[in-house]
């Protein structure tokens, strides 16, 4: 059996690889993991920063940071990241995430791990499982409802209305249980 564990970086989203991982003792499994870094997500750790990070000195190049090149007084130009850099850092350090999540709590199991880029998430979840052949998607599932989910929206559910194969959802009820 394939399956598609879908993982948000969440305690709740690791249930679902938990779950996998029981699951696979009594039923054999090649299990692919999938993070879908938003396009959003590149830029929320900038939202919280100061002003300064963003006021780039004239002169600045990307990727040098020198005293040779700030006149004395101004201030020193700061390491810029090209837009290629931010998304490389990005994924690269969800690849770590999943790896570390492979470590924790797939260990035995045939795991692969992969990140796609998008601002669309449920459909690359969808078109990923589509391209891996899989049997099956897992995910945890938040448990949102009422108002916040009417405006929010849900991953999970655009994926279960799209997917070809069955949705395997794990609530955050599950999460005890399956420590």
């Amino acid at each position: 059996m394939r399956v598609l564990v879908a993982l948000d970086t969440s305690e709740i989203g690791e249930t679902a690889a938990i779950a996998m991982a029981v699951w696979s003792r009594s039923v054999p499994m090649e299990i692919h993991v999938l993070s879908v870094v938003h396009t959003d997500d590149l830029h929320a750790s900038r939202e919280s920063s100061s002003f300064g990070e963003f006021a780039i000195p004239a002169g600045t190049v990307p990727g040098l940071i020198s005293s040779d090149v700030a006149p004395a007084g101004d201030p020193l130009p700061m390491i810029v990241e090209y837009r290629g850099q931010a998304i490389e850092g990005a994924r690269s350090e969800r690849e770590d995430y999943l790896r570390t999540v492979v470590a924790r709590h797939l260990q035995g199991t045939s795991a692969t791990v992969r990140v796609e880029l998008s601002d669309q998430t449920a459909d690359t979840i969808v078109e990923t499982a589509k391209s891996l052949g899989v049997d099956a998607i897992a995910m945890g599932t938040h448990g949102k409802s009422g108002i916040r989910h009417a405006l929010v929206g849900s991953v999970t559910e655009q994926v279960i209305r799209q997917s070809p194969v069955p949705v395997v959802l794990i609530g955050p009820g599950a999460h005890a249980a399956l420590l």
